[in-house]
């Protein structure tokens, strides 16, 4: 229930667009969450908000070494995006 839950709440603040940016730093505790949807989901967020790439990049490389494929494929597509940003090299 509780990863239900979380799901469906990352989903409805992606749909906020940038008013959601105040929920990143709770985005970035969720990519340790047990279920591997809502880390896949809140890598997806992290992406998609342009977060700060200071703190988001290191805790999306962290989430390459997931035991699930979702949440590495994600955080790998929001690397992707985050570093060509900023210019840095893909994960």
């Amino acid at each position: 229930a509780n990863a239900l839950l979380a799901g469906r709440a990352v989903a409805i603040l992606m749909g906020m667009g940038p008013a959601a940016r105040s929920a990143v730093p709770t985005m970035l505790g969720l990519l340790q969450h047990p279920d591997p949807g809502v880390r896949a989901r809140a890598a997806r967020f992290l992406g998609a908000m342009d977060a700060d790439a200071e703190v988001t990049i290191p805790a999306l490389k962290r989430l390459l070494n997931d035991p699930e494929g979702g949440p590495r494929y994600d955080a790998s597509n929001s690397l992707r995006r985050l570093q060509g940003q900023v210019g840095g090299a893909r994960p």
